[in-house]
């Protein structure tokens, strides 16, 4: 498994953590989802993040038992949706 990798997150354990509602509700969202890996820390822990929105998006570090592993290299959808969000963030005079 390397950055950018695939994972499946099958489920999060959001004990020690203090969410209002809403937050919380957003961060379990991840469950489901296939989320390109952002990171691996040293310690080996899988790190996730999803957008919700232009100005708002979370981080989560997985566990081992919380993924699964899909693919090594994203697909050409998720590579179309990266390309069209960067496009979308980027002013120009279009």
């Amino acid at each position: 498994m390397t950055k950018r990798s695939l994972v499946r997150v099958i489920t999060f354990d959001p004990t020690g953590f203090q969410f209002d509602t809403k937050t919380r509700d957003k961060v379990m969202s991840f469950i489901g989802d296939i989320c390109a890996v952002t990171e691996i820390d040293e310690y080996g822990y899988v790190w996730v993040s999803k957008d919700f929105g232009p100005y708002e998006h979370h981080t989560i570090k997985l566990e081992p038992e919380e993924y699964e592993w899909v693919s090594d290299r994203p697909t050409l959808i998720q590579k179309f949706v990266r390309a069209l969000m960067a496009w979308a963030r980027v002013p120009s005079s279009r």
